[in-house]
């Protein structure tokens, strides 16, 4: 959605992490599912680069 110079938008994800820890101590191994969202706005200030 745009306002002149003015634009929102809006996404949703899904993604697949996974973490591994060595150290002296032990080992640790994680992965899973995860879900991502994110809103926001931005302010054009100026026009592109090549027009």
């Amino acid at each position: 959605m745009s306002t002149g110079i003015f634009y929102i938008y809006a996404g949703a994800g899904l993604n697949y992490y996974q973490y591994k820890e060595s150290n002296p101590l032990g080992d640790v191994t994680k992965g899973g599912l995860g879900f991502l969202g994110k809103i926001g706005s931005y302010v054009k200030v100026t026009g592109g680069l090549l027009g």
